[in-house]
């Protein structure tokens, strides 16, 4: 597959896992093509709108449920716009899909919520490719990947937030080199599915741990103990609970008990092999980390 020139992609949710899912199945799929494409997102469709007054994209993949300014108000706001201004195609995925109440913008393809791969993919090459160069899409596809990780993401966040009681944000996201240190109190997990194979570390900064389970216990915590242990164990269970019942449709999981390691900036080594996708998530007393090493199983 062959881009020929410059394209401009913007993508629309108030969900900002599923826009990074989005930006990732792109980037993912035209690997070799990544210096050619300039993708930009908006959390709703105000800010839309103004990117797109300001900019002419190629494409528009937008959610139709959004707080405020939603996604039928902006579609019907492209009609609005100068001819030469509106995206020359516009994708809507969503779980509501009556195109014929949606909007009488041109140039729309409706796709429903969880996307099927291979018509993605096609779509995706009909719009940005050379309609010469256009070829089949690989069926072993990274979509699986990115759902999984993407759900382990959200299922830490839902976490803290909700069982913890503690606000966590996620702050940034590295690929970690082998070899380079994680936190100070971590728990590794083994991850075994039909279509996933994962290692899966929840990794503390020392003072951030002490932090939750002070606020958790009702009481100061000074050093980590067997009670420690018991509650680092229940968070890490409210999370696998979380992520099973979220990708319950997508796959069956088995997952193994924690293997807890301790000690200032320690290296985790993961039981599965592959790149090390790595999440900094900023809470009041401090970051944790959620690493995930995921393979597609053949």
């Amino acid at each position: 597959m062959k881009i020929s020139k410059q394209k401009h992609v913007l993508i629309v949710d108030d969900d900002e896992d599923m826009r990074e899912m989005i930006k990732d199945t792109i980037l993912n799929h035209f690997h070799e093509e990544t210096e050619k494409l300039s993708i930009v997102e908006a959390p709703e469709g105000a800010s839309a709108l103004k990117q797109v007054n300001d900019q002419k994209f190629d494409l528009v993949i937008t959610d139709l449920v959004m707080p405020k300014f939603d996604g039928r108000k902006l579609l019907n706001s492209f009609k609005e716009l100068p001819p030469v201004q509106r995206p020359n195609s516009i994708l809507v995925i969503s779980g509501l899909l009556d195109p014929s109440k949606n909007t009488t913008a041109e140039n729309v393809t409706f796709m429903a919520k969880p996307w099927d791969e291979i018509q993605i993919k096609e779509y995706l090459e009909s719009v940005l490719c050379d309609q010469a160069e256009i070829v089949k899409p690989n069926k072993s596809s990274s979509h699986e990947v990115v759902l999984f990780i993407a759900s382990f993401l959200t299922g830490t966040i839902e976490t803290i937030e909700g069982f913890c009681k503690i606000k966590a944000e996620k702050e940034s996201r590295f690929i970690k080199k082998e070899g380079d240190a994680s936190g100070d109190y971590s728990l590794i997990y083994f991850v075994d599915g039909n279509i996933i194979q994962s290692s899966i570390a929840l990794s503390f900064e020392h003072n951030c741990f002490l932090g939750i389970a002070s606020k958790m216990l009702g009481k100061p915590v000074t050093e980590i103990n067997r009670e420690c242990h018991q509650l680092a164990e229940s968070i890490c269970k409210n999370l696998i609970e979380y992520s099973q019942k979220s990708l319950v449709d997508f796959d069956t999981l088995k997952i193994s008990d924690p293997l807890i390691i301790g000690g200032t900036k320690h290296t985790i080594k993961h039981l599965v092999k592959g790149s090390c996708l790595s999440f900094k998530i900023r809470t009041e007393f401090g970051f944790l980390f959620l690493e995930v090493v995921v393979q597609k199983k053949a």
